[in-house]
């Protein structure tokens, strides 16, 4: 659910850091609804035409700060 659009994100996250860098970008499908300076205003916002699931919240960085963790556990 939403992979569409976090892989959109993902391939735009370079131009969206230039001009919203700390921003919150809400993207439903492949187009982008808007920049808001909080989640809760970009979520309040969107859900007056869009319903709650239907898009990403996402805040712009320069990089995509995810952690992965691998287990040295043997069997």
């Amino acid at each position: 659910m939403l992979e569409k659009e976090y892989e959109y994100y993902l391939n735009h996250m370079g131009e969206f850091s230039q001009a919203h860098k700390g921003q919150f970008v809400v993207i439903k499908g492949e187009q982008v609804l808007g920049f808001y300076d909080t989640m809760p205003n970009a979520i309040e916002k969107t859900n007056e035409h869009h319903a709650i699931g239907t898009f990403l919240v996402h805040r712009v960085n320069e990089v995509e700060d995810v952690a992965r963790f691998h287990s040295r556990v043997l069997f």
